[in-house]
């Protein structure tokens, strides 16, 4: 019986002791899951807006009477971004000011009448290098 008792005991100790270290670990444990979800919604967000640029990349390049090809990809590009927008503003506020310096003024000229090309292959270029090192970071981040 006392090693009944005896054997209760360190069980009861050893359930209270895993009880507050549970409750302790719950906080980081729901951080990181929220963190883990962000990320792949994120990533696969940043996949999308690298597709987009590419393809205006393409069409800029290879298509000379491509001007509705521009607007739509470059609609296209501005919704991609628009669904990660704040997730980057908000975790990566650096990151979004230096993305968008070349993003807006890209979007912006794909969507005039008659776009610039010219102003748009530097811009595409700047753009790329941006997302390319800011999903590098979100591989190294996680």
């Amino acid at each position: 019986m006392k090693k009944f008792n005896y054997v209760s005991a360190i069980l009861v100790a050893m359930m209270m002791v895993t009880g507050c270290n549970f409750t302790n670990n719950n906080d980081s444990s729901k951080k990181t899951m929220e963190t883990s979800k962000k990320m792949p919604d994120l990533t696969s967000g940043i996949d999308k807006v690298q597709t987009s640029l590419n393809d205006l990349g393409t069409v800029v390049d290879q298509s000379p009477n491509g001007t509705e090809k521009i607007q739509a990809i470059g609609e296209h590009l501005e919704e991609n971004w628009d669904t990660i927008e704040k997730q980057v503003e908000e975790v990566y506020p650096t990151d979004y000011r230096n993305i968008e310096e070349s993003l807006y003024p890209l979007i912006n000229e794909a969507k005039k009448d008659q776009p610039n090309r010219q102003k748009m292959k530097p811009l595409i270029t700047d753009t790329k290098k941006k997302i390319t090192e800011f999903k590098e970071k979100l591989k190294t981040s996680t």
